[in-house]
């Protein structure tokens, strides 16, 4: 016999989170500025540990690696951090951060992560500020010639996760995730990377934020037959959903964005073993000359040793603003919001090690959505031991898929 569970939030990788609070502050109050002034760059995230880290740490340790090695063009950097609001005030919250950048003026936002880029990019128009987004999740961000995201968007990710589980046998998918603005898109992505890849598809099971009991979910996708499961919930979910597939008599292998789980579930457990996980980042084992010296800044400096994937990511943001920067200055311009983004505009080998090379000169091969630079996913697994391996050193390109998605 169930039990029902008492109800636990958490946040997941692509989640808009509940209960924060908003407003900006300096993180990096020891910095002395040269005679020149220092630069401002801001994250607008939400507050909270993601499991491995905050997301502002790998930013903060990118920008101390960069004023220790003399700044930009002998200028130092000042990280500034504006948390974003609760839901019933998000656009309002988003807003109020681009009007305290364009107040400070702020040369770039780095490592962005809003639900709410629709009512930032109002805001920031008349300074030109690029955005250098961690995380795509609104649509704002797909098309406005600001937007200078990392790489996929949630949804290409997502198709990625549909894909991966298809071409590793699976018959039968279904999607489960907790209630979102994007829950929709979401569930239409993901169904379109297993569709495409050959696999059925079983009506998704969104949840609201507050259930704590997933039997039900995974008992009807236990009767349609379903093998696989897109996992979206958050890390906290991961033991309950577990415990509620062993329960259904069920051995349902899981595919998940690859910030949804956390190295130490994959020690702790044995169940997990065969999990793809899927991200537009490089994998770890790569090892390469980026990821190594992004791992060495945030250990330096936020004492951080295995961070998440998405403070990775922020440090990449700074890391990306930091080599349009470091162009203006050798030209002998004055590093500013319009310089920075003029540069960009024209970059199109920008390597960071983190993800592949970022195309920002030309439109991304989806029409719809010509900001996104590239559709490559990597995929990983979980081996019985608990480590994490690539599938293939080749990532997913999922632009066909996306492509037969009439959304995209």
């Amino acid at each position: 016999m169930r039990t029902m569970r008492k109800s636990v939030l958490s946040v997941g990788s692509m989640l808009a989170i509940s209960g924060l609070v908003v407003g900006c502050s300096s993180s990096s109050s020891d910095v002395t500025p040269t005679s020149k002034g220092a630069l401002t760059i801001m994250q607008i995230i939400p507050p909270g540990d993601f499991g491995l880290g905050l997301l502002n740490q790998g930013s903060q340790a990118a920008v101390d690696a960069i004023n220790a090695k003399g700044g930009i063009g002998g200028q130092q950097v000042v990280l500034k951090v504006c948390y974003d609001g609760a839901p019933e005030s998000l656009p309002n919250a988003t807003a109020q951060c681009g009007q305290e950048a364009v107040a400070d003026k702020a040369v770039a936002l780095t490592g962005t992560f809003t639900a709410f880029s629709q009512a930032l990019y109002p805001v920031i128009k008349s300074t030109g500020v690029a955005n250098i987004s961690a995380v795509m999740i609104d649509p704002g961000d797909f098309t406005n010639p600001q937007a200078f995201p990392l790489g996929p968007n949630s949804d290409s990710v997502l198709t990625g996760v549909g894909i991966t589980l298809a071409q590793e046998g699976c018959k039968k998918v279904a999607f489960l995730a907790f209630a979102q603005g994007a829950s929709p898109q979401f569930v239409a992505a993901f169904n379109a990377g297993a569709k495409w890849a050959g696999a059925q598809v079983a009506p998704a099971a969104v949840v609201p934020t507050s259930q704590a009991d997933f039997a039900p979910a995974i008992d009807a996708f236990a009767s349609e037959g379903v093998d696989c499961i897109g996992y979206d919930l958050g890390i906290q979910q991961v033991p309950t959903v577990l415990s509620d597939i062993k329960d259904s008599g069920s051995s349902m292998r899981i595919g998940t964005i690859t910030s949804n789980m956390t190295p130490a579930q994959f020690k702790q457990y044995p169940q997990l073993a065969g999990t793809r996980l899927v991200a537009p980042l490089y994998p770890s084992s790569f090892n390469t000359a980026g990821q190594q010296q992004a791992l060495a800044d945030i250990k330096r400096y936020e004492h951080l040793t295995s961070p998440g994937s998405l403070v990775v990511a922020s440090w990449e943001a700074v890391e990306v603003f930091a080599q349009a920067a470091m162009k203006v200055a050798a030209a002998h311009q004055p590093v500013t919001a319009a310089t920075v983004k003029a540069q960009l505009d024209t970059m199109s080998n920008l390597v960071t090690g983190i993800t592949p090379p970022l195309d920002y000169s030309t439109a991304g091969p989806l029409p719809a959505m010509p900001r996104i630079p590239n559709l490559d996913e990597f995929v990983e697994t979980v081996t019985s031991g608990g480590d994490v391996v690539p599938v293939s050193r080749t990532p997913i390109d999922t632009t066909a898929a996306e492509k037969q998605f009439s959304a995209f």
